[in-house]
This record gives C-alpha cells, structure tokens and sequence, in this order.
C-alpha cells in the first residue's frame, strides 16, 4: 500500500488542465518571497501549490516559492485568523507544479481546507482539542507529527492520506479514489466512512465503527475492544 499511497492522485494531478489560464502563462523562474502574516488558527488554499505547516512559540511566518509572472497575481492575507490563500479575482490557474510551495507557521491550528489541487504536509502539531482537515479535489495530506485530542479528515475526490501519532478520537471519511495509511496514528475511538474505491490502514484501541460503501477495505493493526461495521457492497474489514 506504501508504494501505491500517492499514486492514484499523482495521475488525476498530471491529467489536471487548466479550465481558465490568466493572460500571462507560468514563466518556470521560481522566485522566495516572504509575506507578512498575523497570528491565524485556520488555513484556506485554492492555490496549487505544496503547503508545509509547523507549529512555532514564535510569530506567524509565510514564505513563498512561486512561479515569477504570477506572483503579482496571488490574494495572500489573513481575516478573522483565517490564511486565506487564492488568486485574485478573476485568475484561475489549475496547474500543479512541485516548485510551487508555500512555507508557514503559527502557534495552533485548527482547520485546514484545500480546495483543488493542492498538498499540505503537516510537519508538527501538538494541544488541540481538534483538527479539521478538509480536502477537494486532487490532492494529499501528510501529517508526520500530530497530536491533538479530537481529529477529523475528509477526502473528496482523488487524494490520499498519510497520518502519525496520537488522537482520543478521530473519523476518517473518504469519498471517491485514495488511501489512508493511518496505522501508525494511534486513537482511542476511531470512526472509518468509505465510498467509491479508497482503502485505509487504521489503528484503534478502544472502538472502531467501519461504514463502505463500494469497493474499499479497511485494515486494522490491532482489534480494538469493540468493533461495528456496516458494509455495504464488496469492501471488507480484516486485521493486519
């Protein structure tokens, strides 16, 4: 599963035209800028950029690497502690590049939403009550170091998930064609909801309810003390 985990989202990424380019195409000359930020506790994109988050004691910090011609063309700020990243009115570009990355900090975070194609890695989040993680379109999401009491994902369309350490709780909901590899974040209470062709790796101590729907199948590294499930179609639940 490890070798396939991105696979099916770098596929949707290459096949992703653009459906309204802006006047001037992408140069191909990456430039760093560093953007002034406030202190924000969630994080909005529709850009199709990577987006690597860390936790700092410090102030919020926002580093740029971009294509030169559309700089000027981003709508970079922050509302209500809400990052707010997009183009400016009127400019799409759906093209995903992996020169495109946006660096940034700040010290809790709470919702991540990303719309398009876009990834956002988290290198390290540790004392929330609860992360969000929204994302649509065709992207992935990584988090190498979370901790929080309460954690949420949904996947929507192509992308995948890789997740480690630790939750009280946590629901996994994945619509349409990806994986979760969450068998190293180990929680308490896990809820697992699955449509269209998605598999998850999942690691629950205390509970674990499985809901499929279609062709997806879900693994468990140890058997929690209570397990439910409904399926609904060919997907199975078996232990690793």
């Amino acid at each position: 599963m490890k070798q396939r985990l991105f696979a099916f989202a770098i596929i949707a990424l290459a096949l992703f035209n653009p459906s309204c380019k802006p006047k001037n195409a992408p140069s191909g000359k990456i430039i760093s800028k560093e953007i002034p930020v406030s202190e924000y506790s969630v994080i909005s994109s529709a850009l199709p950029a990577n987006i690597i988050y860390e936790q700092t004691d410090g102030p919020a910090y926002l580093k740029l690497d971009v294509d030169q011609s559309v700089l000027d063309k981003l709508d970079i700020n922050v509302k209500d502690s809400v990052l707010q990243l997009n183009f400016k009115s009127g400019i799409s570009l759906n093209l995903h590049t992996e020169k495109w990355v946006v660096r940034t900090n700040s010290k809790m975070l709470k919702l991540v939403s990303i719309t398009g194609a876009g990834n956002f890695k988290l290198k390290h989040l540790s004392g929330a009550k609860r992360l969000d993680v929204r994302m649509e379109g065709a992207g992935n999401f990584e988090a190498d170091s979370l901790h929080c009491v309460s954690f949420a994902l949904t996947v929507s369309g192509v992308g995948n998930a890789k997740v480690k350490g630790t939750a009280e709780a946590a629901a996994y909901n994945l619509a349409g064609v990806g994986n979760v590899e969450a068998d190293n974040f180990h929680v308490k209470s896990l809820r697992v909801f699955l449509s269209g062709a998605g598999n998850a790796d999942v690691s629950a101590s205390d509970y674990l309810f499985v809901g499929l729907k279609g062709a997806g199948n879900v693994t468990y590294k140890t058997k929690p003390k209570k397990l439910e499930t409904d399926i609904q179609g060919v997907g199975k639940v078996t232990q690793k």
